[in-house]
């Protein structure tokens, strides 16, 4: 009895550790290999419907849904999202989930999150930041003695470097098996929009702004945020602090009931409600601890919609360091390289050469190259607008 009730006056105190007894996301950071397999726990110690996962984009700057699990293993994919690629798996049955990510790209770096919701809260992981490479990281070496170097003596070209020019197989056949695989990506996308019409379901949209237009941020100061939607479902607010993490505010009901962090229905540092299909918070008094971008998200049908974020952040103030006068330099005196020889009478002869493989290889392979790649993203776009199907 006096474990709940000091675990009561705990989660009333610090934000988030209520959270954080929950719901554990590990590790915190991972490297991985292009092409390898990588995996994501997300251990839970609450009864649960099913774990949601999405994917916080830096280059795009956007939440991206992933995949639902509910407790009998029934997964629902997001648009666009390959079941071949991502999958989720019980480690634990209903405490212990893994999220498998496999053919790793350069384009699934990220910071990919597990939540789960209950009693109109949303528990939030606390990330995992994914980084794609092309080589791990190896631990760091001893220093080495820098290695004299030794003037090098340029000769004349011969006849057998003549032929690493442009028209040299090893330039042109992976230019040529580029312009292959973008044919064959822009088919396959072609097709897929082909056989998603738009009729299997509908792509929600959310609108965030502030209620007035504000130039600078100042500590103590009022601020209200509006959440459009065009499904009466209710919508919650999150924000992700300057670390990545994620912060639940309130969840506010189609039926104007608001529920903040802890299960309370009043905060003090935050006010909700809803207004027609206008879900609207506001922060009493701004202070450093709200500073972050705000997002509103909604739930359909199992499946997690994410606004834009809203940057809300004090100003910065700069002071500027004192400036040191940098040491002078003097010009060079150029000197003639002794070991630089004449050029050879084949140079012409190359150059002619050289200007036929631009003109018959170079140009047309690039060309094809660019206008595939802008086919193949137009359709990209087009694919998105629509609305989500099976996945590929």
């Amino acid at each position: 009895m006096a474990w709940a009730w000091l675990h009561l006056c705990i989660c009333l105190q610090i934000p988030g550790f209520c959270a954080n007894l929950l719901l554990t996301q590990t590790p915190g950071h991972v490297f991985a290999q292009t092409n390898n397999e990588t995996e994501i726990l997300c251990e839970l110690k609450k009864e649960h419907t099913g774990v949601y996962w999405y994917r916080w984009s830096q280059e795009k700057q956007i939440f991206e849904f992933l995949i639902f699990s509910n407790t009998l293993g029934k997964a629902i994919y997001g648009a666009n999202i390959s079941q071949n690629k991502f999958s989720v798996h019980g480690v634990s049955p209903l405490t212990s989930y893994s999220l498998s990510i496999s053919q790793l790209q350069s384009s699934d770096n990220g910071i990919y999150y597990c939540s789960v919701s209950q009693s109109f809260q949303l528990f939030l992981g606390s990330g995992t930041r994914l980084s794609v490479v092309d080589v791990l990281p190896l631990p760091s070496k001893t220093t080495q003695a820098p290695v004299s170097k030794k003037p090098v003596q340029y000769t004349t070209k011969s006849k057998a470097a003549s032929k690493r020019g442009p028209c040299n197989p090893l330039i042109w056949i992976p230019l040529a098996t580029g312009v292959l695989l973008l044919l064959l990506s822009l088919i396959l996308v072609a097709h897929h929009l082909h056989r998603c019409p738009g009729i299997h379901g509908q792509q929600y949209e959310l609108k965030v702004r502030f209620h007035n237009s504000i130039t600078q941020l100042r500590v103590g100061q009022r601020l209200e945020l509006l959440c459009q939607t065009d499904k009466d479902s209710g919508a919650f607010w999150i924000r992700q602090d300057k670390s990545g993490t994620l912060h639940f505010i309130v969840f506010i009901s189609s039926i104007y009931r608001t529920t903040f962090e802890g299960n309370q229905k009043t905060s003090t540092r935050f006010e909700a409600s809803k207004d027609s299909r206008f879900y609207r918070l506001i922060v009493k008094s701004f202070t450093p601890q709200d500073e972050g971008n705000y997002f509103c998200l909604m739930i359909v049908n199992q499946m997690l919609y994410f606004s834009h974020g809203l940057p809300a952040f004090l100003p910065v103030t700069s002071t500027v360091a004192p400036t040191t006068p940098g040491p002078t330099t003097q010009r060079g005196i150029s000197v003639k390289d002794p070991f630089l020889s004449t050029p050879d009478p084949e140079t012409s002869t190359e150059e002619d050469l050289n200007f036929f493989c631009d003109i018959v290889i170079w140009v047309p392979l690039a060309g094809a190259c660019l206008l595939l790649l802008i086919a193949l993203a137009i359709t990209i776009l087009l694919s998105q607008s629509k609305t989500h199907c099976t996945p590929l």
